[in-house]
């Protein structure tokens, strides 16, 4: 576990989220797009204390739903649930490996999406399209765990978290 400054947390996040919002578009295959938020919420959960996890998964909801047509909230709460449970679980979890990096930014991006679903299924009262969202959320997951090594690698030298052990 690693101390790193709220300065530096926001900062991450910010910048992720520009990223986010603004270059992606030039990335998109057959429209889907990475979730740079997610796997930069993924890798301080997985790489500092609950605070800055707590800290970073807010600010990344926010940013997140502020550029969603998901009710308001959603993606802060889906984020800081998974921040949680993966910052609890931390010690268990061997993130050094692109493998294991890929896995997590896959498996998160699907829990984020049944999480999001759900809450607009509660807000609209009915599930819609459920079918093509959850191919949609597929093809998004499978980029997404593509896409997190390098994430993970660009997140750990700006916060100074080092990814690999010493042997």
């Amino acid at each position: 576990m690693h101390r790193v400054g709220i300065i530096t947390i926001i900062m991450i996040v910010i910048c992720a989220g520009l990223i986010q919002v603004a270059a992606l578009g030039y990335v998109e295959i057959a429209g889907i797009k990475p979730d740079i938020l997610l796997l930069v919420v993924i890798f301080i959960a997985l790489s500092c204390q609950q605070p800055e996890t707590i800290k970073a998964a807010i600010i990344a909801g926010v940013i997140k739903d502020m550029a969603s047509s998901s009710v308001f909230g959603s993606y802060m709460l889906a984020f800081l649930a998974l921040g949680l449970l993966l910052n609890y679980n931390q010690r268990r979890f061997y993130r050094e490996r692109p493998l294991t990096q890929m896995l997590f930014g896959f498996c998160s991006y699907l829990f984020v999406a049944i999480f999001i679903l759900g809450i607009n299924a509660i807000a609209h009262r009915g599930l819609g399209l459920f079918y093509i969202y959850l191919n949609i959320a597929f093809k998004g997951a499978l980029y997404t765990g593509a896409v997190s090594p390098m994430v993970f690698f660009v997140a750990s030298k700006m916060s100074r978290v080092r990814l690999i052990h010493a042997v």
